[in-house]
């Protein structure tokens, strides 16, 4: 059996392709260090429209759900947006660990 740590991918979104590709670095460089990554900013948004508010306000809620059963919190170290301070928070509230990743470490 599998005992992969869960990490929660915290990094900037906005559905720009730079910040896409950012998260995506991160989550391949997470499975490199033998974790099991989520990054939610890469999964509702295919079906859920950023721009609208209750769509936005419903991502956010599923993925402070999965936020709340992750082991660890992998947050981009760059200025956090305002989706960022929210999970970051509720992070640091549940007393998850939250670890900053430097650009310069992304694959």
């Amino acid at each position: 059996m599998d005992n992969r740590k869960r990490v929660f991918v915290c990094s900037p979104f906005g559905g720009t392709e730079h910040n896409t590709i950012l998260a995506m670095r991160l989550c391949r460089r997470a499975v490199s260090a033998g974790l099991t990554p989520f990054a939610p900013h890469l999964l509702y948004p295919q079906w859920l429209d950023d721009a609208d508010p209750d769509d936005r306000e419903a991502g956010m809620a599923c993925g402070l759900a999965w936020l709340r059963a992750c082991d660890i919190v992998w947050a981009l170290d760059v200025p956090p947006t305002a989706g960022m301070k929210v999970k970051l928070a509720l992070a640091h509230e549940l007393g998850k660990l939250i670890s900053k990743i430097p650009l310069s470490d992304l694959p």
